[in-house]
């Protein structure tokens, strides 16, 4: 399988790792406007689709347990995998009992009930890589959370014009369905979100004023151009 893009879940063995930031409590991370938002609306999008525990949960490139975390103080029985140690141990304090520093194309284990990966496939070429494993980690009728970024959205669309960073992966609608329907999974859930224009890490005021009017206007339902767009897949039987 092809490797992620260096990115924040990726700990390159040739140099002093940086301080690992993606944190819940870290105002360079989750810890501002921005942060709390994102938090909010994939951990709502989440526990909507996850059955009640104990389930058997595999969290893909989960960080610091920012949502794991959440899933394990439910009830749920959590592995997280993530390729950052400072992360890894981070995710223990936080009450993750198996987490395990590992690239995700390295893991090879199966039989979980519900596999969450949130903020991760846009740092693979392919969203093959992603749903590859998650079929081969999940139960048939087990559910996969995820999101993604949309290639055809306005946000998407007016960053490119700006910049030349290709750190991130944008995917179709379609490209991301057809990708799920070859590796045998059912879309049962679909939401889009961050309309505001404030970057990653803001806490400026005008993130309320975007939330609000995301809201009120209901452009988490306009698909097409949600900037981003969170999944809810179900793993379909061979038989069926």
């Amino acid at each position: 399988m092809p490797s992620a893009k260096p990115a924040r879940n990726a700990s390159p063995s040739n140099h002093v790792e940086a301080p690992y930031i993606w944190d819940l409590d870290n105002p360079l991370g989750y810890a501002n406007r921005v942060g709390r938002y994102r938090t909010e609306v994939e951990s709502h999008f989440l526990f909507e689709h996850i059955d009640k525990p104990p389930q058997r949960i595999l969290d893909m490139g989960g960080g610091s347990g920012r949502l794991g975390g959440m899933l394990a103080a439910r009830g749920h029985d959590v592995t997280l995998i993530d390729s950052n140690p400072q992360a890894v141990a981070m995710a223990e304090k936080r009450g993750i009992r198996r987490a395990i520093v590992s690239d995700i194309s390295n893991f090879h284990e199966g039989g979980f009930d519900g596999i969450v990966c949130m903020e991760v496939v846009e740092y693979f070429e392919s969203c093959d890589t992603i749903f590859a494993k998650a079929a081969e980690s999940l139960k048939a009728g087990g559910t996969f959370v995820f999101c993604v970024t949309n290639s055809r959205s306005w946000r998407f669309l007016l960053r490119s014009l700006k910049t030349n960073d290709d750190d991130v992966n944008a995917f179709t609608i379609p490209e991301v369905e057809r990708c799920l329907t070859s590796h045998r999974f059912e879309v049962i859930g679909r939401k889009g979100f961050q309309w505001s224009l404030a970057q990653t890490g803001s806490d400026s005021r005008i993130v309320d004023a975007s939330i609000w009017i995301e809201r009120g206007l209901g452009l988490q339902n306009w698909l097409s151009q949600s900037p981003w767009l969170l999944y809810a897949c179900r793993k379909v039987a061979v038989n069926q």
